[in-house]
């Protein structure tokens, strides 16, 4: 579905301090129809989530998108992580799934794993998946048969585990309500735990953790928590070891977060989207914004394309200059 977009819709936010960031121009291209939760991009193509359902969506021309194939899981999505033409799905009870969309307009479940609590997001590492579950802590899994997946072990943390990022030998984990926790990956049948520290400020019941690709641009490696409330900063200078850096209040209530560089991307809610510049992780600073029409409650960001569910009606694509 394509939408006709009046001049008005488009926002451009000029600079805090002229020359301190490049500003952002988002302009809308077009729109995917129907309800939305979660959205994600993997190439050219879009995965979007609406309670139990997952859909593929072809991006290939962003004002004409093309809806592909769906599947529908046993219970309700809470995360996602896409590895080549394999989907892995964090699904509330019925735990793990796997599902195979090299096929994309015929989805196949090569496999599924029970975990011992609800699983509310999952990252990979290798051949193991890591699950948060909001009761066993993160559940480290063997995906090397997608079809036979297996529960190699578990590592508790202080609270309710929330969401959980691998990069490189580490992974992050957040709990609720105050936890994020450093875990060593290379050891040999053990999830060693490298630090731990105490966010200022507790978390609620749906909250996200998002870190920084490794990459070899200039851009600072940093951690944000987000869930409702303020954007919670860690830099990463030295992986192992999160500083906090800021606090910082969008306008809105700050729902989910994407990052490309050294650029956050926020669903704020009602406020709509905004982006904030973290070159200094320190002093965060809006450097774009875009008002939609109904309240923004995800975002995903490849390339150009920056795509915002609002409202759980639709998905908007939009596209940033520079």
């Amino acid at each position: 579905m394509t939408r006709r977009w009046p001049a008005a819709a488009l926002l451009v936010i000029g600079l805090a301090a002229a020359g301190a960031a490049q500003s952002v121009t988002l302009t809308p291209v077009g729109s995917i129809s129907g309800a939305a939760d979660l959205i994600r991009i993997a190439g050219t193509r879009a995965y979007v989530t609406s309670g139990k359902t997952l859909t593929l969506v072809d991006l290939t021309d962003p004002a004409s998108p093309t809806r592909l194939g769906a599947h529908t899981f046993p219970d309700l999505i809470w995360g996602l992580a896409i590895g080549g033409d394999m989907v892995y799905v964090a699904a509330d009870l019925s735990g793990l799934s796997i599902l195979d969309v090299s096929n994309p307009r015929a989805p196949v479940l090569r496999g599924s794993l029970k975990t011992p609590g609800q699983a509310k997001n999952v990252t990979l590492a290798g051949t193991r998946a890591l699950v948060a579950d909001h009761v066993a802590g993160i559940d480290v899994i063997d995906v090397s048969s997608p079809a036979r997946p297996a529960l190699l072990e578990s590592f508790f943390v202080e609270g309710f585990a929330k969401d959980v990022v691998a990069r490189g030998s580490l992974a992050y984990a957040l709990d609720q309500p105050t936890g994020l926790t450093v875990f060593n990956l290379t050891k040999p049948g053990s999830f060693e735990p490298a630090a731990a520290v105490t966010l200022p400020v507790p978390i609620p019941l749906r909250a996200q953790l998002v870190v920084s690709e490794e990459s070899s641009t200039p851009a600072p490696r940093v951690a944000i928590v987000v869930g409702g409330g303020p954007l919670q900063i860690y830099d990463l200078t030295r992986p192992e070891g999160p500083v906090h850096a800021a606090t910082y209040r969008t306008q809105g209530p700050a729902l989910r977060v994407a990052l490309q560089g050294a650029r956050a991307y926020v669903s704020d809610g009602p406020q709509g989207l905004q982006v904030i510049d973290l070159s200094v992780p320190s002093k965060p600073m809006v450097v774009g914004s875009y008002k939609a029409s109904s309240p923004v409650r995800d975002v995903a960001v490849s390339g150009s394309l920056v795509l915002v569910t609002t409202g759980g009606e639709e998905v908007l694509i939009l596209r940033q200059s520079p």
